[in-house]
């Protein structure tokens, strides 16, 4: 229901299947997109997520335990959870082993790397893929059209360190501004976030 309030609140016709979000470190962009993944994974039995980062050790420590924290009570023991239909395997050290888990409802999820190139993206309907850190133009391309088959999500979450990329510019090209909004829910001197506002909400709401 918020997600519903918060499109129309910012004047968007229909859902958005690709979405940029560029901002300075500690915004809350790369969290939110952890939540997002996991909690996706949750609630869409046999979903197909992917997580990506430039190498192995970044999405170790910048990807892997943000999924993790927000999955269930459950599925985080102290031993790892092995079975038919759920394999949640975690360790601090190493994140998830061989790079993917699974949870008790066939949704499945798959760290990827930039440096392991595109050509190995081949096949599945992605419900949700979540690339942080500069991904690659060839990506957004390559992501966008298996997460579209399926009405799903490409989130991308970097902090613009090396300025206008050519993913930015390839998001930017033809694009229409569609409402521009004050940042209730990131005051500028850190007060209290104002999410009536921010979903649009009138005072008798």
């Amino acid at each position: 229901a918020d997600a519903e309030a918060i499109r129309l609140n910012l004047n968007c016709r229909k859902p958005v299947n690709v979405l940029l979000s560029p901002g300075g470190w500690g915004t809350g962009k790369t969290e939110y997109a952890g939540s997002r993944l996991s909690r996706v994974m949750q609630t869409t039995p046999h979903a197909i997520c992917w997580a990506l980062h430039e190498t192995v050790p970044s999405a170790v420590d910048q990807q892997h335990p943000l999924i993790y924290k927000y999955l269930p009570p459950n599925l985080k023991g102290e031993k790892a959870i092995l079975e038919k239909t759920t394999y949640v395997a975690y360790k601090e050290k190493t994140g998830f082993s061989d790079g993917s888990f699974v949870l008790h409802n066939h949704a499945r999820c798959r760290f990827w790397t930039y440096e392991g190139g595109v050509d190995k993206l081949q096949g599945p309907t992605v419900r949700f893929a979540w690339g942080d850190e500069l991904e690659p133009v060839d990506f957004l391309a390559s992501i966008s059209g298996r997460v579209g088959r399926g009405n799903g999500t490409h989130l991308m979450t970097f902090a613009p360190i090396h300025g206008h990329t050519a993913t930015v510019q390839e998001m930017c090209d033809g694009a229409e501004v569609c409402c521009e909004i004050t940042a209730f829910l990131n005051p500028a001197d850190g007060g209290p976030k104002d999410v009536a506002r921010y979903l649009g909400l009138g005072d008798e709401e």
